[in-house]
C-alpha cells in the first residue's frame, strides 16, 4: 500500500501540470478508434461481429491480457481486459495520470435485469475503498446528451420496457432498502445520474483484477418526415 500511495501521490502532482479536462477513455483504444483499424493494426486479433479480442497487449501503458473491444453502431463503446496482481500498483499510477483523480463516490441510477418495468434505484456501493476506483465524464447525461438524444433514448425505454408511471416506492435490493423511481421519473434519474463515459479497476491489491471503460451511446433520433 506505501508503493501505492507513493506512485498516486507522484501522479496527482504530474496531473496537476495538464489541463484540468481530462479524456475519459483508455489511451491505446480511444472512442473514436474503429474495429478496421484495430484489425489492420493487429492481425493476430480475433474478430466477431461486433467486437475485436486481442490475446495481449498495453493499456494506459501497462501489460494487459484478454483485450476485448466491443462496438455499437460500428462506434466504441467498450473496452474490457484483465490486469495481473503485480501491475495493478503501476496501472493504478498511470490511470491517474492520464485520467486524474478518481471519483470518491459513484451513484449511478441501475436497474434490476430481470424487471419488466422500467424501474431504477440509486447504487451507492460501487466505490470501495482499495477496490474499485471510477472516473466519469465530468456531467452527466442530462448535461451532455442533447434534448433531442434524452427523448430519442427515452422513447426507446418506452418501446422495450413495461411503462407504468408510479411515485417512487421502497423496495429491497440486495438486503438494503433503496428508493425505485418508475417509468418517466426512472428516465429523469437515470439521465441526472449517468454518465456517457466511465472507466474503472475493479481488484484489490494481491489480486488479479479488470479495467472496464463504457460508452453510452445514444440512439440516433428519428429523421423528420420528408416534406
Amino acid at each position: 500500500m506505501k508503493r501505492l500511495a507513493a506512485l498516486l501521490a507522484a501522479s496527482l502532482l504530474l496531473a496537476g501540470c495538464t489541463a484540468a479536462h481530462k479524456a475519459v477513455q483508455v489511451p491505446e483504444y480511444p472512442w473514436d478508434t474503429t474495429q478496421q483499424a484495430v484489425q489492420q493494426a493487429c492481425p493476430d486479433a480475433v474478430a466477431e461481429d461486433n467486437s475485436v479480442l486481442i490475446e495481449t497487449g498495453a493499456l494506459f501503458g501497462v501489460p494487459a491480457q484478454g483485450i476485448r473491444l466491443t462496438y455499437d453502431g460500428g462506434q466504441l463503446a467498450g473496452v474490457v481486459a484483465t490486469v495481473q496482481a503485480q501491475d495493478r500498483d503501476a496501472l493504478l499510477a498511470s490511470m491517474q495520470k492520464a485520467l486524474g483523480a478518481p471519483a470518491e463516490s459513484y451513484t449511478p441510477a441501475m436497474q434490476n435485469a430481470l424487471s419488466s418495468g422500467f424501474r431504477l434505484y440509486l447504487s451507492s456501493e460501487m466505490v470501495l475503498p482499495d477496490v474499485t476506483y471510477y472516473w466519469h465524464t465530468p456531467q452527466p447525461l442530462a448535461e451532455t446528451w442533447t434534448q433531442e438524444e434524452q427523448d430519442a433514448w427515452a422513447a426507446a425505454m418506452r418501446e422495450h420496457y413495461d411503462w407504468e408511471n408510479h411515485e417512487p416506492t421502497a423496495g429491497m435490493v440486495n438486503g438494503v432498502e433503496k428508493e425505485i423511481y418508475h417509468a418517466d421519473e426512472a428516465a429523469k434519474v437515470y439521465l441526472e445520474n449517468n454518465y456517457e463515459a466511465v472507466v474503472s479497476y475493479q481488484g484489490q491489491e494481491g489480486s488479479d483484477g479488470l479495467l472496464i471503460a463504457t460508452r453510452l451511446l445514444p440512439p440516433q433520433p428519428a429523421s423528420a418526415p420528408a416534406a
